[in-house]
């Protein structure tokens, strides 16, 4: 289970992921930017699978509870129907055994709901770290493209300066003139 103080489970699994990707990238950037991302992009795809199965947990969890809650909720209706005849009655042992059984049935109900109160937090939670991680994913694949646009601009740059680089003035004059305009 995640605990409920200061932030949760899964703000602290992206916190740390975020920490590591930021000191990772830093020094490989430079040298292999689609390598670097598409390792960054993978993780976070990897990561997004875990989330899914732990919120997967979280949805069973939930309805566990709820159909425990539901079936504890009727057999209280079904004691509270029965104790006032028990009473009626006299019958003093069937109604002891009914009011135990619907004080633990209140105890029951109560610690269920509580349980649900907390398993539908997880859920909001681990849905928004859902959407984060797909945000992050979305991203980076943006990231990527657009580092990959810059250094292939930059190479085509490099390439243009060799090439008049090797250009004599008049070449250059030559080819500038006979452009079309």
């Amino acid at each position: 289970t995640m605990s409920s103080n200061g932030g949760g489970f899964f703000d602290r699994l992206a916190n740390l992921w975020n920490g590591f990707w930021s000191l990772w990238i830093g020094g490989h950037e430079q040298k292999r930017p689609e390598a670097v991302y598409e390792s960054a992009i993978q993780g976070r795809i990897r990561k997004h699978a875990q989330l899914k199965k732990a919120v997967a947990n979280i949805i069973y969890l939930r309805n566990k509870l709820d159909k425990e809650l539901t079936t504890k909720q009727a057999e209280l209706k079904q004691i509270t129907t029965q104790l006032p005849y028990a009473i009626d009655e006299g019958d003093d042992e069937v109604a002891l055994h009914l009011i135990e059984a619907k004080d633990r049935l209140n105890s029951d109900i109560e610690t269920l709901r509580a349980e649900l109160d907390k398993t539908a937090a997880e859920a909001e939670e681990a849905k928004r770290s859902l959407i984060s991680f797909q945000g992050e994913i979305d991203k980076l694949r943006k990231e990527k493209e657009h580092v990959l646009a810059q250094k292939e601009n930059a190479e085509a740059r490099i390439q243009i300066q060799e090439t008049l680089d090797g250009l004599s003035t008049d070449e250059l004059m030559q080819q500038i003139m006979s452009a079309p305009v």
